[in-house]
């Protein structure tokens, strides 16, 4: 919307990438062209009907519906097309893995001409990095395909069976040094075995592709072709394997799993940037920023941070900290009722809507149930939750009753972050806790890793998450320069080194500590009682 905004005469082209799935124009995402008409003949159709040109001639921006319209009245694919267009375009709003993913990412990013990236949520991009470079291998997952190739006469699945049964023996001898029952540990990757036997599997492969073309067999979900990425991502990323990673072996009730852990994000980041001719990255959440600056791999002579203010008035929020209870695990079991009180108290403070977001499900739980019956209709998100039940919330908080919601919900969750809450929809934000990650073995792996190489693994393992995920929150609230409400954050952590070096620093005057409740419940309802500055009387 920006990019149409600023580009009113079409002065440069500007698209929007969208997903395979939803600009497949087929009955079945299946790209091959004997069973999708709109991939069969692709390149002689585009020729034949100058698309690309056609659009680039009449458009600016380069919508997905529209491509979507014209790539399929021509009968071509609508995703190709789009990337086609890319190629082009002087500005592209995509998803992080069109920049970042190996064998996703645009391919003329690739520092022969200059690019530029503008980069939004940045404080996502660590994880999601992590994620893209951590593959792994499922015992169960293959052990299921043995067993349907098995079921199929013939030599060649005999074959691509054999390949499966030797990569299940290499997952076993993985585990061999583990301790009996549930365990996990770090190792060596098998990457001498692995390649070799990828050998194997890869001619094999394409026999089983020419198989089922020769056949004309089209199957939207196959088994042997998802092996097939999974197991061929996991050796991209061996092939990446150094520094910054390790490989960790886990026996688990349902089998074995051998991953490869991408502990420092940076790794699978800075090459990017190092390519580009510019990022600028944006976040309400990367401070600390010289901790935000080497997770993401960027040169520390080439980088510059700026901090702005909100646009919106400071008066227009009440923000509160609560050091009367405390959340560590240690403490919980006897905090758990004055802070159920404490957020009834508050809720009751006021006649709008209030959001309440815990570090767990069972921590929600056990604060609901020795909740006083607040005034308002008290909500609870449960894990299961689908995305019609997450839409009957929004509806019913855009239409509450005159008490009021009080919804309980998670942090990390589909109501803590990508979504805003604008004008009444909501009036208060509860935050209970820090919100640290659980420890597990996978993040006392990335704690050793960063104590070793900057020497506070517990600020990169868990406070950073930790509190990126509390300030994201607590930006639901104020979208604009008209709503107003209530921020308070529950425990007395929030008030001391490290974690309150990551409030925000236009939260308080000269330091956190103004931001004590003494009496949250009625400094509440002193701010509400308090008519917005646009609707003061004037004399």
């Amino acid at each position: 919307a920006a990019l149409t905004a600023m580009n009113g005469e079409n002065a440069f082209r500007t698209l929007q990438i969208r997903a395979k799935e939803r600009m497949c124009a087929n009955e079945r995402v299946l790209c091959h062209e004997d069973f999708c008409p709109y991939a069969r003949n692709y390149a002689q159709k585009m020729e034949a009907s100058n698309l690309v040109e056609r659009l680039r001639e009449g458009l600016g921006h380069y919508e997905p519906d529209i491509i979507f319209a014209h790539a399929r009245r021509e009968e071509v694919c609508p995703f190709e097309v789009q990337l086609e267009l890319a190629q082009s375009a002087d500005a592209i709003v995509a998803d992080y893995n069109y920049v970042f993913e190996p064998g996703v990412a645009l391919g003329h990013l690739d520092g022969e001409k200059p690019f530029y990236l503008l980069i939004d949520e940045a404080h996502n991009l660590p994880d999601r990095a992590r994620g893209i470079f951590s593959p792994e291998l499922i015992e169960e997952t293959f052990r299921a395909l043995a067993g349907r190739l098995l079921l199929q006469p013939g030599e060649l699945f005999e074959s691509l069976a054999r390949v499966i049964d030797n990569l299940l023996g290499i997952l076993a001898r993985a585990a061999e040094l583990l301790p009996a029952g549930n365990a996990i540990a770090e190792t060596d990757p098998p990457t001498a075995q692995l390649r070799q036997l990828w050998e194997e599997w890869e001619p094999g492969f394409v026999r089983y592709l020419g198989w089922k073309h020769e056949l004309k067999i089209a199957l939207t979900e196959d088994p042997i072709v998802d092996a097939h990425f999974t197991w061929h991502r996991f050796m991209a990323i061996v092939n990446l394997y150094g520094p910054g990673f390790t490989c960790v072996v886990e026996r688990r009730p349902a089998g074995l799993r051998l991953a490869i852990v991408c502990l420092d994000p940076a790794r699978a980041l800075a090459p990017v940037f190092g390519t580009a001719a510019s990022t600028v990255l944006l976040s309400a959440t990367l401070s600390p920023m010289e901790v935000t600056r080497r997770m993401l791999g960027l040169k520390k002579e080439r980088t510059r941070f700026i901090s702005l203010p909100p646009p919106f008035p400071r008066e227009n929020r009440k923000i509160l900290i609560l050091p009367q209870v405390r959340t560590a695990y240690a403490a919980r079991e006897r905090n758990y009722a004055p802070i159920a009180q404490h957020i009834s108290a508050m809720a009751d403070a006021h006649r709008g809507n209030t959001l309440v977001l815990f570090p767990s499900y069972q921590f929600l739980e056990r604060v609901r149930e020795r909740m006083p019956l607040p005034r308002a209709k008290l909500l609870a998100q449960q894990p299961n939750f689908t995305e019609a039940q997450r839409r009957e919330i929004f509806e019913v908080l855009a239409a509450p009753p005159p008490q009021g919601i009080l919804l309980l919900a998670v942090l990390g969750g589909m109501y803590a972050e990508g979504v805003d809450y604008p004008g009444e929809l909501l009036s208060a934000v509860f935050v209970v806790s820090p919100a640290l990650p659980q420890v597990s073995f996978e993040r006392e792996l990335l704690r050793r890793y960063f104590d070793k190489t900057e020497g506070d693994g517990f600020e990169y393992a868990y406070l950073q998450p930790g509190m990126t995920r509390v300030i994201q929150a607590a930006g639901r609230l104020i979208r604009s320069e008209t709503d107003r409400g209530v921020i308070a954050l529950f425990c007395q952590r929030f008030l001391q080194t490290p974690y309150m070096n990551h409030l925000p620093r236009d939260w308080y005057d000269q330091r956190p500590s103004e931001l004590i409740a003494r009496n949250p419940a009625q400094e509440v309802r002193r701010f509400f009682a308090v008519a917005p500055i646009g609707n003061r009387p004037t004399f």
